[in-house]
């Protein structure tokens, strides 16, 4: 292999990014292979570089409602489009409280703000990031 490219402006979420930042950490790329890993935006680029910085921080994001069956429970995030709107970043929250799925959330794909605390957490051998005890409000129609 002479390069290696992962990640795309389309579908590389920040979920995605610290996967790969997970399985990276305290690795090294052979000298004569060319890595590279393209974020969606500056600002998960500078989440994954430094997530340090964001530790506690409360975040707003807006984009589309999302949520996932995930084999270790349900996952939440939000969506958010570039100015172009051809990348998508998706950023994983945890709702305050404890409300009913589904009928306490929107529908997959409405325009939703989420306003949260940045924290990280291990899952196996890999660190994620997400909006703990976060707040939604659906846009105004």
């Amino acid at each position: 292999i002479d390069q290696c490219c992962i990640g795309s402006c389309t579908n590389s979420s920040y979920l995605d990014m610290m996967r790969v930042a997970s399985i990276l950490k305290g690795k090294t790329v052979h000298p004569d292979v060319d890595l590279t890993i393209g974020c969606g935006s500056k600002q998960v680029y500078n989440m994954l570089a430094c997530p340090e910085d964001y530790l506690g921080k409360t975040i707003r994001a807006a984009g589309e409602f999302a949520v996932y069956d995930d084999p270790d429970g349900r996952l939440y995030a939000v969506v958010v489009q570039d100015a172009l709107a051809c990348c998508a970043q998706g950023l994983e929250f945890v709702p305050a409280g404890e409300p009913a799925w589904p009928e306490e959330f929107p529908e997959p794909g409405q325009t939703v703000t989420v306003e949260g605390t940045f924290a990280m957490y291990r899952q196996g051998n890999f660190e994620f990031c997400h909006l703990a005890d976060a707040s939604m409000t659906l846009a105004a129609e």
